[in-house]
């Protein structure tokens, strides 16, 4: 019995150190990883999606001649005390996503290139590996004014999550929690 518990335990670790090496591997070959923001200090939450597998989005959520330029099916749990959710997808200073939503989940493919608020364009590297970041900010009330410079660079996560964090009325301490998921995707000929 105690031999069986500890191939059991040898199995696991084994396991957790593979996917750890594998993430931390994939972080080292992106160009765009965030690798630390000024909100983590704020409580967090779960963010999950069917489209990332093994650390990387699935091609079909990618603008590249792979893909179908859909944007991902995403979920996460509801904040008590939460007006809103705005949900960003960036890579590096590059955003790719702006949803503005009262729901904790989107569909595949229900965004698509649009209005602020409402836009989406896949993941597309020009080169390497890139780090597509999904930030859900729950804000308690409606949010101030936010730059979000959409398929555009100049877009930074904190001066997004300053810009979120000021309500209307120009409050301090809008965002609630914030949820991340991360996925990466390597550029393809």
């Amino acid at each position: 019995m105690k031999r069986v518990f500890i191939l059991l335990l040898a199995a696991v670790l084994l396991t957790s150190c593979s996917v750890g090496q594998s993430e931390a591997s994939l972080r080292k070959k992106s160009t765009t990883y965030i690798s630390s923001t000024i909100f983590e200090s704020v409580p967090t939450f779960e963010v999950t999606s069917n489209d990332v597998h093994n650390g990387a989005w699935d091609d079909k959520v990618t603008n590249t001649k792979y893909g179908e330029n859909l944007s991902p099916d995403l979920s996460w749990e509801k904040v008590e005390g939460a007006s809103q959710y705005v949900v960003v997808m960036i890579d590096g200073v590059w955003l790719h996503m702006d949803v503005f939503t009262t729901e904790t989940s989107l569909a595949e493919g229900a965004i698509k290139r649009g209005e602020r608020g409402n836009q989406y364009v896949g993941p597309y590297p020009p080169t390497g590996t890139h780090t597509y970041s999904v930030f859900v900010f729950a804000l308690k009330n409606d949010m101030g004014k936010v730059l979000l410079a959409f398929d555009a660079g100049g877009n930074s996560i904190d001066r997004i999550y300053q810009e979120l964090n000021k309500d209307k009325d120009g409050n301090e301490g809008n965002v609630i929690a914030y949820g991340r998921l991360d996925g990466h995707y390597t550029h393809k000929d």
